[in-house]
């Protein structure tokens, strides 16, 4: 995604520019972007590279990812992690915070890749189920707003620090909110998310490579079944389900360089055949490869009839 780096949110080719935007014009800052967003317009299918969040302030939005279509009303959060085709609907009037951010300046921080990866396809923190979450994470926003839009010493740092709060109050309410060892005891269930947590660290630092299960049984010191059924108890997914979930959204990344056949990053990624990257990409983007990177756009076009 190429940064706009003078934020005027009426000037083409933003892509929430619009008759009834109203306008902001700030120093450089490309790695976030944030809009005060009032246009009435939709945005067809798209996907970008940042982490986009949506707040409404005023009247509701909708989005729809892979064919799930979300209302979001004032007070709530809504979570777009990168790389997922999503399309955006606004009612003719409203007003709503959007913000686009590069996550990979927080990628080194550990556990922040796990973290994104439990976001998809998306998140959203209901203010009517998660009162205390929503209103810390609106005042976080609220905060990262006042910041940007004002030339403040520090801004870049300041921001910087409230996202990683939203990110690790998100990752921390994800936690607190599941119970991924239910039989195990309440003094064991602390060590073994925090066991987990590693394994999922682990395989970010090795997806690329030839890795498999038993490589984590002999780290963890489990047997092969144990093992399966507690990281599907984690992350909801097996081993094999998440391996090929970390290595198709570093594809996705990829995908965006015009230069890269497919056939250079199935190998980029993992996988040792064309024809096992392609089924396991379309088994988890719903399209192929080619047809994902047509998709690829820094600026939504908007759609005027929702479908």
């Amino acid at each position: 995604m190429t940064p706009i780096n003078i934020l005027n949110i009426n000037e083409p080719g933003n892509p929430f520019a619009g008759s009834n935007a109203r306008e902001y014009v700030m120093p450089p800052l490309s790695w976030v972007r944030v809009y005060h967003n009032v246009q009435d317009e939709n945005y067809a299918t798209h996907w970008h590279t940042s982490i986009e969040v949506i707040m409404p302030y005023v009247n509701t939005y909708a989005a729809d990812i892979n064919g799930v279509k979300t209302t979001i009303r004032p007070g709530d959060i809504f979570i777009i992690p990168p790389g997922e085709l999503h399309a955006l609907y606004a009612p003719e009037e409203g007003e709503r915070l959007i913000m686009l951010f590069d996550y990979s300046l927080l990628s080194s921080l550990p556990g922040i890749n796990s973290l994104i990866d439990s976001l998809h396809p998306f998140k959203l923190i209901s203010k009517t189920e998660y009162p205390k979450i929503s209103e810390t994470l609106v005042q976080v926003l609220k905060e990262i707003e006042y910041e940007f839009f004002h030339d403040n010493v520090y801004r870049d740092a300041t921001i910087y620090y409230m996202l990683v709060k939203f990110l690790t109050t998100v990752g921390r309410a994800n936690i607190e909110t599941m119970t991924p060892f239910p039989n195990l005891p309440a003094s064991k269930q602390h060590e073994y998310v925090n066991r987990f947590m590693g394994v999922c660290n682990y395989i970010d630092d090795h997806y690329t490579e030839d890795l498999r299960i038993e490589k984590l049984c002999e780290i963890t010191g489990m047997t092969k079944s144990y093992f399966s059924k507690l990281f599907e108890a984690f992350t909801g997914m097996s081993f094999n389900d998440y391996l090929n979930q970390k290595r198709i959204s570093f594809a996705e990344k990829l995908l965006i360089y015009p230069d890269l056949s497919t056939t250079d990053i199935s190998m980029k990624v993992g996988y040792n055949s064309l024809s096992t990257f392609n089924r396991a990409f379309r088994m988890i983007k719903k399209c192929s490869p080619t047809e994902y990177r047509s998709y690829a756009t820094s600026i939504a076009k908007p759609a005027k009839v929702m479908e």
